[in-house]
């Protein structure tokens, strides 16, 4: 073949396409580089091809550093619309991060939230309901596969509030924070080193932001009282006021007979149903994330975004600290041990001291403490100790 074949030229071009004017100027430059090889002179030629190349790329590593730097700044944003409080957490003195994740009921703090109206105006109403209806405490080990512990937002305890009274643990919240988490360490000996507080808002945000997340429903569904409707069984993609109804649900009806136009089953599984249900939601949330791109400008500024106005943190919780585990144990936390910690649920309204305290539910032993052991990782290989009912 001919030094002057424009096939070849376009070959050579730097990443092998040409424009239409390289294409006309090829006979022309390939009698040049012929007569240049004949004459040995072909590194001008090739330096030039070089030169061009590396503006190229030279251009690109700066569109690039741009953008990062611009999401980068956006991200820092973000972050400071993160909210800090004074909360007194344990000092980390090991490896392990343990970290308490809230789920306030709280209606007058949501911000963001599509049932922001109905939830204002039991707020005016007094139904405040600063009580923690999800209580988890997070494990993250360098090394281990991180894990989670439930505790039933009912169990009875004797330091739920101050002074050493005994009452739910979820109670425990209507006196702060630093009440909580006393509560957390001295009644179950888990240390928590930061304190986590998502309020109604967050879940819907947070799915509205990743445009929906799948989950898989083997039948449909109803709880009156959270407004959850699934009317149709297998995947369904649920936006974030289906998600916030869906871990909001304690009183299920399922299998809808459209014959008899009744539901045929009533799920009883109470607290310890809804504590899978929001395991199950959490690593289709996990699954959802990863899948869209953790480190990924776009989703982790839309993620930040959503999620930023609603979240409370501990004064120590450094920024940099969250950004460091995000990215450290997102590709895992899908895939984490989750333990609940086993209760016996009393069937009558309890009554204490002449107060009824409604429906409460019990520690039971020595289970507890092994399904502790088996959370901190202090006995044996982890195993789940209390068998959880399936509701999805």
């Amino acid at each position: 073949m001919s030094d002057s074949s424009p096939g070849e030229e376009v070959v050579d071009l730097p990443g092998g396409a040409a424009t239409q004017s390289d294409a006309a100027g090829a006979g022309n430059s390939g009698r040049k580089r012929s007569e240049g090889r004949r004459h040995g002179h072909q590194k001008p030629v090739r330096s030039k091809r070089r030169r061009r190349t590396i503006r190229g790329l030279i251009a690109l590593a700066i569109l690039v550093v741009v953008i990062l730097g611009g999401s980068a700044i956006y991200i820092e944003v973000q972050l400071g619309h993160i909210h800090h409080i004074s909360v007194t957490v344990t000092k980390q003195t090991g490896p392990a991060d343990d970290i308490l994740l809230v789920g306030s009921t709280s209606r007058c703090a949501v911000t963001s939230s599509a049932q922001v109206k109905l939830f204002h105006e039991e707020c005016l109403d007094g139904v405040n309901g600063v009580n923690s209806d999800v209580i988890m405490i997070l494990r993250l080990q360098p090394g281990k596969t991180p894990t989670l512990l439930s505790i039933p937002r009912d169990t009875f305890v004797p330091d739920a509030r101050s002074g050493g009274l005994y009452n739910k643990v979820d109670a425990a919240l209507a006196d702060g924070p630093n009440q909580l988490v006393d509560a957390i360490q001295q009644d179950f000996g888990i240390p928590i080193n930061h304190y986590v507080v998502l309020n109604f808002g967050s879940f819907e945000s947070i799915v509205n932001a990743l445009g929906g997340i799948s989950m898989y429903f083997p039948t449909t569904l109803r709880d009156f009282s959270s407004n959850l409707s699934i009317d149709r069984r297998g995947c369904v993609h649920i936006d974030g006021t289906e998600a916030l109804a869906l871990v909001r649900a304690r009183h299920l009806n399922y299998h809808y007979d459209k014959k008899t136009k009744t539901w045929l089953g009533y799920d009883g599984s109470g607290d310890i149903g809804r504590i899978e249900r929001v395991h199950l939601f959490l690593k289709a949330l996990v699954s959802q994330i990863s899948a869209k791109g953790v480190g990924d400008p776009l989703t982790d500024s839309r993620l930040l975004a959503a999620l930023a106005p609603d979240l409370t943190v501990d004064n120590s919780f450094a920024t940099s600290s969250m950004l460091n585990l995000a990215l450290k144990f997102h590709s895992n936390v899908g895939s984490a041990p989750e333990y609940t910690l086993p209760i016996i649920e009393d069937s009558v309204e309890y009554m204490y001291k002449g107060y009824p305290y409604g429906l409460v539910a019990f520690p039971t032993e020595p289970q507890d403490q092994r399904t502790i052991d088996a959370f901190l990782g202090t006995t044996g290989s982890p195993k789940q100790v209390a068998p959880l009912p399936r509701t999805l």
